[in-house]
C-alpha cells in the first residue's frame, strides 16, 4: 500500500510541477487553458477533502496546518497515508 501511495503522490507532484511550468506559458494556449481549469478543479476537490478530513481527524493531528497543506497538494493519497498511520497507532 505504501508503494501505491508514494507513486500516487509522485504523479500528483508531477501534475503540480507541470502547472507551475504552465504559469510561465510553456504549453500551447489550448493546452494551457485546459491545464489551468483542471488545476483549479483539482485544487477545489482537494480543498473539500481537507475540510472533511479536518473535521474528522483534526484532534489527532500533531501539525494540523501541515496535514491540511499535504491534503491540498496530494489529496486522497495523503488521506490514505493518514489512515495508515492512524491504524498503526491504534494497534499499539
Amino acid at each position: 500500500m505504501n508503494l501505491f501511495i508514494m507513486m500516487g503522490k509522485g504523479l500528483v507532484g508531477l501534475f503540480w510541477l507541470g502547472e507551475g511550468l504552465n504559469l510561465f506559458q510553456v504549453f500551447p494556449k489550448e493546452v494551457s487553458g485546459i491545464y489551468h481549469i483542471l488545476a483549479v478543479t483539482i485544487l477545489a476537490i482537494h480543498w473539500v477533502e481537507a475540510v472533511l478530513a479536518s473535521r474528522m481527524w483534526a484532534q489527532s493531528w500533531i501539525e494540523p496546518k501541515y496535514e491540511k497543506m499535504q491534503i491540498l497538494v496530494f489529496g486522497v493519497f495523503h488521506i490514505l497515508a493518514l489512515r495508515g498511520r492512524q491504524r498503526k497507532g491504534s494497534r499499539k
